[in-house]
């Protein structure tokens, strides 16, 4: 965090947790070739087709009341679990809350484009018309196991995590990919990933350390040494149950870039 010609903390390669902490977009592999057979996800995402829209009208195709109560409740199929705070991170995946200016001080983001973004995904999200599934609306003794078990038991397309979610999916038997946040619309240079700054874990360096400039280049070289010599990935499939985590931390930052364009919030988060 940078302001005017100063940075006051940093996170980074020296801190797992700021890719734990970031947010994606969690697949069902079969449900998706099974109602889309033709649709690649990754060659959406490679050709900027990946939008707010194309996931809103794929989550309308599946969501169906599937146990025949004549209501949508969390016994039926939906096409995204997601909570309350996730249209924050959908905005964030195209807009800003705070800007900068040419001097590199903090600005209110909320203005032109961005302040119409927000608004029309709140419209989107708050129409009635039901498509996505938001933890909070369950009437269950735990709402997050819930949200988890919807996704888990292959009855949702999408679910908005942050990357921590998959050592809980080892639990369960679906096979699932994961995709960048979308795009709001094809016109968006790239595409952008909302992390929990709260939980990120950045660093920073005291006033009246004797040497800044030497702390500054050892947090480098931890920073360095933890990316290429003693890499995580390895490390943190030790800790999970199959592994399946840290083969999707490699494919997806191959894919998409998808840690290369985080945008850091404050306590928003879905794990």
């Amino acid at each position: 965090m940078s302001f005017g010609d100063k940075v006051y903390f940093t996170t980074g390669d020296i801190s797992f947790m700021q890719k734990k902490t970031s947010s994606a977009i969690f697949f069902n592999k079969k449900m998706l070739a099974e109602k889309f057979p033709d649709t690649d996800p990754y060659q959406m995402v490679r050709q900027s087709a990946w939008t707010f829209d194309k996931l809103q009208s794929m989550s309308k195709a599946v969501t169906a009341d599937t146990d025949g109560d004549n209501m949508l409740t969390y016994k039926d199929t939906w096409g995204l679990v997601s909570s309350y705070s996730d249209p924050f991170y959908f905005y964030l995946a195209g807009g800003r809350v705070i800007d900068k200016d040419a001097s590199n001080l903090p600005q209110v983001g909320y203005t032109g484009q961005s302040l119409d973004m927000l608004t029309n995904l709140l419209r989107l999200f708050q129409s009635g018309e039901k498509w996505a599934n938001f933890a909070q609306e369950n009437d269950t003794d735990d709402i997050w196991k819930m949200n988890l078990d919807i996704f888990g038991e292959g009855r949702a397309l999408f679910r908005t995590s942050a990357f921590a979610a998959c050592e809980k999916l080892t639990d369960y038997d679906v096979e699932y990919g994961i995709l960048p946040m979308p795009k709001y619309d094809e016109s968006q240079e790239k595409y952008y990933t909302p992390c929990a700054a709260s939980l990120a874990y950045g660093i920073t360096i005291p006033v009246n350390v004797p040497d800044p400039e030497f702390s500054a280049y050892m947090i480098e070289v931890m920073a360095f040494e933890a990316k290429n010599y003693t890499p995580m990935f390895p490390r943190y499939r030790k800790t999970t149950k199959t592994g399946k985590c840290s083969k999707l931390f490699s494919a997806i930052s191959f894919m998409t870039g998808i840690f290369f364009t985080r945008r850091f919030t404050g306590k928003f988060r879905t794990l």
